[in-house]
């Protein structure tokens, strides 16, 4: 079995920029060369971290999980996995529950919303792809719509429980939500790489992340590695804690541990 290195992006391996350095780069082909496997799992879509393949020199023994799990690419950015989208019924409801507001449907293609909000008219500058506004009758009638998630802000959540229940919840510190279908998570999605590979040992796997969508990672994986910039129940689940990603945490830890 290879030991396998699974990496977070954003706030892990990323500056805040959304950059990754030099050393992160010449470090991580290293490893490649040794036979190390280096495996992506980001919330990103996989056109959003193309940049990187510019980069790192990854080979056939490496993947790119994205959208939290939603979809899986081997290193040649061929699609080999697809999990479930969000119905037009798990819409209507999320733009019902009163919690709930400004939401974004976002999709491979392009985001929805049926009003302009303050959401949208604060990340549209950041988003690869457009949001345009519909009525919930006109998404209804869009064919293959494949809704991945719906994102927006969130008030008081008396009803987080029932929506943990329906769906894979995320309410980040910043006032921010994030509503996926049930069981889709990062977790899984490693889960299903091993699966289809079938060469990668679970206890091989050394993780590294920063944020509440990395949580049943850090929850189900033996050997995890929070950067030093990670929220508060990433650091109190994580087996071993490095410097921030402003610092290149991820490559210090590696370095030190001198993993082959």
């Amino acid at each position: 079995m290879n030991k396998t290195i699974c990496l977070d992006l954003d706030g892990t391996l990323l500056r805040d920029d959304g950059t990754v350095s030099q050393r992160s780069v010449e470090f991580l082909n290293q490893l490649i060369v040794k036979g190390i496997r280096v495996v992506i799992v980001t919330g990103r879509h996989f056109s959003e971290i193309t940049f990187l393949l510019k980069k790192i020199k990854f080979n056939e023994n490496s993947y790119y999980i994205c959208c939290d799990g939603l979809y899986i690419y081997d290193f040649e950015g061929k699609c080999i996995f697809t999990n479930s989208f969000l119905s037009l019924a798990d819409i209507v409801y999320l733009t019902d529950c009163e919690e709930l507001k400004n939401e974004l449907f976002v999709t491979n293609e392009i985001n929805y919303a049926i009003e302009e909000n303050r959401l949208c008219r604060g990340i549209k500058n950041f988003l690869k792809s457009s949001i345009k506004y519909i009525s919930l009758e006109k998404l209804g009638e869009i064919r293959n719509l494949n809704v991945e998630k719906v994102i927006g802000d969130y008030s008081e959540l008396r009803d987080c429980k029932e929506l943990s229940k329906r769906y894979t919840t995320r309410f980040y510190q910043n006032g921010k939500f994030e509503v996926l279908p049930l069981g889709v998570n990062k977790y899984n999605g490693i889960l299903k790489l091993i699966e289809i590979v079938n060469d990668i040992d679970k206890n091989q796997i050394l993780y590294f992340g920063d944020e509440i969508n990395d949580i049943e990672c850090f929850e189900a994986l033996e050997n995890t590695v929070a950067v030093g910039n990670a929220v508060s129940e990433i650091k109190r689940l994580a087996k071993h804690i490095t410097s921030d990603n402003q610092s290149d945490g991820v490559i210090t830890f590696l370095e030190k541990s001198k993993i082959t």
